[in-house]
């Protein structure tokens, strides 16, 4: 006798009628569900088959990945069935949190790889706050003004996925989001002329969006800055719409100052001047909108539109002057300033992955500067007018970037080739006291070609680059060619050791603004003067560093050598009876930075203690003068987080700066803050004291005009200011991808 048996046919979907491939199908006997009759898998349509089934009563299960699972109970099965539809629903789980005890950072020849823990990304107010608690070598982050610069005052690039930020689009991150650091402290020369590069990589939504709002602002002092960001994601496209303002209105500043002239004859006129309290405004605002597509491992597209707005509606300086040899006659002075910048730009950028590990992409960027200033400078003894200076400029300027590169990867090694243009256009209008109109063009054609390779524990990279600019005013054409190589080479002495150097040559281009053939009055004594005769400028950069990271305790050393031909430096001379300040090409400039720093942390780095200190010499060597400036520097601090709160306190003492003929003595500072963790909500307060009692001090040092001036701003020299952030989020996540370029104008072409 044979049994009867039937067939069981069918397909397994989701909800949007697609095929589930292979999901588990599971045939029970109704009756003892332990007892497994027939197991089978889905093949890539999602198609089934249960087969040579006796009859009786069944309970079957389809089940996958992702989804919740799904029963149907069969009874008394005699015959076939040949199209059972089986609809699974997406299921979405929650994990529980895990714990890795590894090392954090992973060390590259141009960057480090690093992954932040839980507590550095929950107890993080915004995204600048997490840098800072990154605690990146090299990196200087200043909460209270929301700037990150480099130790040596270079550029730091910032990106998010690898895409161009700004400061509002850092300080707008969700630290929760963010999944890795790498920080190019190296950069490869396709990103251009910069001290270092920032690049945090967040969860990217493929449906939903998020919110974010920021606010940061001083009950002491009329200080502060806002910010909104909103993200909209639906499958591979994403809206992003952001905006915020910043604002300083004090009442209070003012400045000291010691002027000595020397004239030919040998005969000496001091000026003493001592400030009143006056008015200084300045408010910012930006916004903009963006839209990417992004198929992931294939096609990224970013179009962004956005706009700024700089304005300084009031900046006055009251003061009384007086001279060593009348000092009982008082001049009173008052220098205005209203300032408006406007700058709207757009950016289109695509790249492609290609077959055979090969890489393109293409990127350009338009921009135009709108300028207004008004100055006013006026002198008066009594009622009688001394010194009467009016100043009126209106400066337009265009600006494309276009720029393209190409990528290749083999087993041994990778090929880097990049080539931009930019275009400058520039038309101002000087009235005023002196009258002068300026129109200049600039063109400027780069490239580069890079390769980098291992062998075994070493890695290298081997790059040259070259320059052609052109620039026309008037009847005045230049043009010059320079070429920048590059060489970096590394060693890996284990996981946690490495030593690398890097040598290259880099070209500085003037600024627009300080080719200008024009010349505006300062006071009754000083002229400012452009100089369409300054030539690009060469700098050889040598660097040594050393780092090493293990579990709870990272440091590093470096020692930076930078020597400058012909650099760019101010100068002031005497002409026609006048004191002429002028940007001019010099013999040398020499500094040596050496720098080192540690990090210790504990229990799971709730607990961080850090230290970071150096040496900073510079010496600037011109036709008529040579000085040199030696100082230290460092910053120690801590911070400690308990439940929801966290403790952090600092000191540091910044570096003095010399630049051309002038030491700018910077402060030292303190601060102390206290931060609640709640959520997607974080509030906190933050205290700082200025351990100086002047904010800023400039000494001149200049044979003709020396001066000794110091700045006050009593409303900011201690302040206490309350942050907040909310960050909400919604939807799924997947994977992202990043852009290689990026380019920004950010010279408004203005004397």
């Amino acid at each position: 006798m044979q049994a009867q048996t039937s067939i069981i046919k069918g397909t397994v979907t989701d909800i949007h009628q697609k095929p589930i491939s292979q999901a588990n199908i599971l045939l029970h006997d109704l009756n003892d569900s332990t007892q497994i009759i027939k197991a089978v898998a889905t093949d890539g349509h999602g198609y089934f088959v249960l087969s040579q089934l006796p009859t009786g009563s069944y309970k079957l299960s389809a089940s996958s990945i992702g989804y919740d699972k799904t029963q149907i109970y069969i009874e008394n099965l005699s015959q076939d069935i040949k199209s059972l539809q089986i609809t699974l629903s997406e299921k979405l789980i929650e994990l529980e949190g895990v714990t890795v005890i590894a090392d954090n950072i992973i060390n590259k020849l141009d960057r480090q790889i690093i992954f932040p823990n839980e507590f550095e990304k929950n107890n993080s107010m915004d995204g600048i706050e997490f840098i800072e608690k990154m605690n990146l070598d090299r990196i200087v982050v200043n909460k209270e003004n929301n700037t990150i610069k480099g130790l040596l005052d270079g550029i730091v690039q910032l990106r998010i996925n690898g895409a161009p930020a700004d400061i509002a689009n850092i300080r707008a991150i969700d630290p929760k989001s963010v999944t890795r650091i790498e920080y190019h402290d190296m950069p490869s020369m396709r990103y251009g002329e910069v001290e270092a590069v920032i690049d945090l990589f967040v969860k990217r939504k493929e449906s939903g969006g998020s919110v974010s709002l920021f606010t940061n602002n001083s009950i002491t002092s009329k200080i502060g800055n806002e910010s909104v960001n909103i993200k909209l994601n639906h499958l591979k496209s994403e809206f992003h719409l952001w905006g915020g303002q910043s604002y300083t209105h004090l009442k209070k500043n003012y400045h000291t100052n010691k002027s000595v002239f020397n004239f030919e004859d040998g005969t000496t006129l001091t000026r003493y001047e001592e400030g009143l309290p006056s008015k200084y405004c300045e408010d910012m605002y930006y916004a903009g909108l963006s839209y990417s597509f992004l198929d992931p491992d294939n096609i990224l597209f970013v179009a962004n539109l956005s706009y700024d707005f700089f304005d300084v509606p009031t900046s006055t300086e009251k003061s009384y002057l007086y001279t060593d040899k009348q000092s009982e006659i008082l001049i009173n002075k008052i220098d205005s300033t209203i300032y408006r910048d406007q700058k709207p730009s757009f950016s289109l950028y695509f790249q492609k992955n290609l077959s055979n590990k090969q890489f393109v992409a293409f990127d350009i960027v338009g921009s135009y500067f709108n300028i207004s200033s008004i100055d006013s400078y006026h002198e008066t003894e009594d009622t009688i007018t001394v010194t009467d200076i009016f100043s009126d400029v209106n400066g337009r300027k265009y600006s494309v970037i276009a720029e393209g590169i190409y990528e290749k990867e083999w087993d041994k090694g990778k090929i880097s080739a990049g080539l931009k243009q930019n275009l400058s256009f520039s038309d101002n209008e000087y009235r005023g006291t002196l009258n002068y109109d300026s129109k200049m063009n600039q063109y400027l054609t780069s490239g580069y070609l890079e390769w980098s390779a291992k062998i075994n524990r070493m890695n290298y990279a081997i790059g040259v680059g070259g320059t052609f600019i052109r620039m026309h005013q008037k009847a005045e054409d230049y043009s010059n060619i320079r070429f920048n190589p590059s060489l970096k080479v590394g060693y890996m002495f284990n996981r946690n050791a490495q030593l690398r150097y890097q040598g290259k040559m880099s070209v500085e281009i003037p600024s627009l603004g300080n080719l200008n053939n024009v010349q505006q009055a300062e006071d009754g004594y000083l002229m400012r003067r452009g100089n369409p005769n300054l030539k690009p400028v060469s700098n050889y950069s040598n660097l040594l560093t050393f780092t090493f990271n293990k579990r709870n305790i990272s440091s590093s050393l470096d020692v930076n050598d930078i020597y400058i031909v012909h650099p760019m430096l101010r100068n002031t001379f005497r002409e026609d009876g006048k004191f002429i300040t002028q940007m001019q090409n010099a013999k040398s400039a020499h500094s040596i930075y050496i720098t080192g720093s540690v990090r210790w942390s504990a229990f799971k780095r709730r607990l961080s203690v850090y230290a970071r200190g150096g040496y900073r010499y510079n010496e600037n060597t011109a036709k008529d003068y040579s000085h040199s400036l030696s100082c230290w520097y460092g910053t120690v601090g801590a911070s400690g987080t308990y439940g929801h709160f966290t403790l952090s306190g600092e000191v540091r003492k910044d570096a003095n700066i010399l630049s051309s003929e002038q030491i700018t003595y910077r402060g030292q500072y303190a601060t102390a803050g206290i931060d609640y963790n709640w959520g997607n909500l974080k509030i906190g307060g933050v205290a700082g004291w200025n351990l100086r009692p002047f904010s800023n001090r400039v000494l001149g040092l200049n044979s003709y005009y020396s001066f000794d001036k110091r700045s006050y701003m009593p409303e900011a020299q201690n302040y206490f200011r309350i942050r907040l952030s909310w960050n909400f989020s919604f939807g799924r996540n997947h994977s992202d991808s990043y852009k290689r370029i990026e380019n920004s104008d950010e010279d408004n072409g203005i004397l």
